[in-house]
């Protein structure tokens, strides 16, 4: 069960007891009391259903696009300033498995292991990335992951 899904809960069962017990200590007439809490019922009840059928409802606005996406794995570059002239060490070639018509919509990010994503050199068929990371004994993450997304249109 995700976090999301548990705080929902928690969410749905405190409006639900707090709306129980705005009606026990209502102070006003009964008949009042009846109608507000027959209608704060059914808003309830209506906004569920709603979010309940929202959230299962596929996506369209994508549907003109193709979507590319990958997980790569690439050796970050220490970001030093001691040693001189950087000479593009650690640059990665990524090649999109077809090419785009248009320069494609490009979201890249480091997903595990910290630092600095440097994106430049973009084409309709290929992008550079360039990983640097700070100074910090990370023995046991050497590598970083990076997950990219390209949405555009393919050649056919």
């Amino acid at each position: 069960m995700t976090v999301f899904k548990i705080l929902e809960i928690t969410g749905a069962l405190a409006s639900i007891s707090a709306w129980i017990m705005a009606y026990f200590n209502w102070q006003g007439d009964d008949h009042t009391k009846t109608m507000i809490a027959a209608f704060t019922g059914i808003v309830l009840a209506i906004l569920t259903i709603w979010a309940h059928y929202s959230k299962h409802q596929k996506d369209t606005s994508n549907e003109k696009y193709d979507i590319l996406s990958d997980i790569l794995f690439v050796m970050p570059e220490p970001d030093v300033k001691v040693l001189g002239p950087k000479k593009n060490r650690n640059v990665y070639t990524i090649n999109y498995p077809r090419p785009f018509k248009f320069l494609p919509n490009l979201k890249v990010e480091c997903i595990r292991g910290g630092g600095k994503l440097i994106l430049f050199d973009e084409t309709k068929e290929s992008f550079k990335i360039k990983v640097v990371r700070p100074m910090i004994p990370r023995p046991f993450l050497k590598k970083v992951k990076v997950h990219w997304i390209a949405k555009g249109q393919l050649i056919e």
